[in-house]
């Protein structure tokens, strides 16, 4: 089910009660028996000790037409969610399944908001500076050795093993292998005439991988150290690096004479667990 053959099917509107549907349109489209409507609003709407009108719902007078009208409610969003939840015909059960993909989708970072679209280009545009990718990385890092050591204490002194499997884990994200990796950078170092180091830092390894791609690791990061699982990390992080590409921010490394060329947004850098003053 689509959401345009939903609003086509529901009358939805602004109220004073928020987005709203209109009753008579969904008791319509669940396809309800137009003869119980009366008992219906009785026992669902005003006799509901769980609706509060003015919150959930709100009379409106409607224009008569031919015959007797009936009595119209706008209800809100979760209440007509609510309904839909208790009908039992073909078309609820339709709606049903259509708003369980849809929260899925949500969880899995595969649909956001409007606000939350504005968020992830604050966050390309944060991560356009090397140090705010580098200090995610360690934010990331520093919670996946916890979470590790909090299930199994013995592996606080397995270090190294640790962050192996963080590294690995990172790079399996960005679907490069560690022969890839080396290879791209041994290539790097030519074109750039640098001197091939048999063991480059993580740093060096991601530069070679390039901006777009270091962004999208960036927000995988700072999704992770925030605990919001990991495949709507890296849909969110993958959404951030087609962003980048459109956005083209300016990429810099630290300078405090740029830092604030233009403003970052001061919920990006609490959600980090930064400040400007611990980055300089």
């Amino acid at each position: 089910m689509k959401e345009e053959d939903i609003n086509s099917a529901l009358d939805i509107r602004s109220t004073t009660i928020g987005n709203s549907v209109k009753l008579t349109g969904l008791y319509d489209y669940l396809q309800l028996p137009k003869e119980s409507y009366s008992r219906y609003i009785e026992s669902n709407i005003i006799g509901n000790k769980f609706a509060e009108s003015g919150r959930d719902y709100m009379e409106t007078v409607s224009k008569k037409t031919s015959g007797r009208p009936r009595r119209e409610f706008f209800i809100s969003g979760d209440m007509a969610i609510k309904l839909c939840m208790i009908a039992s015909t073909e078309p609820a059960e339709r709606l049903r399944i259509y708003l369980i993909r849809l929260f899925r989708d949500r969880e899995s970072g595969q649909m956001l908001s409007i606000k939350e679209i504005y968020s992830l280009i604050n966050m390309v545009k944060v991560f356009a500076f090397y140090e705010y990718r580098r200090k995610a990385r360690e934010k990331h890092q520093s919670q996946f050795y916890h979470a590790i050591v909090s299930v199994k204490p013995s592996y606080a002194s397995s270090t190294g093993n640790i962050y192996r499997e963080f590294n690995k884990m990172r790079n399996e994200i960005l679907n490069v292998e560690q022969n890839e990796l080396n290879k791209r950078f041994v290539e790097y170092c030519l074109l750039n005439n640098r001197k091939i180091l048999t063991q480059p830092t993580k740093d060096e390894m991601m530069i070679i991988l390039g901006e777009y791609e270091n962004i999208k690791m960036a927000v995988f990061d700072l999704l992770m150290s925030m605990e919001k699982g990991k495949e709507f990390a890296e849909n969110v992080a993958g959404l951030a690096q087609a962003l980048a590409k459109e956005i083209k921010p300016m990429f810099r490394v630290w300078d405090e004479r740029n830092l604030f060329d233009s403003p970052i947004p001061e919920n990006i850098i609490k959600a980090m667990g930064l400040s400007h003053k611990k980055l300089t």
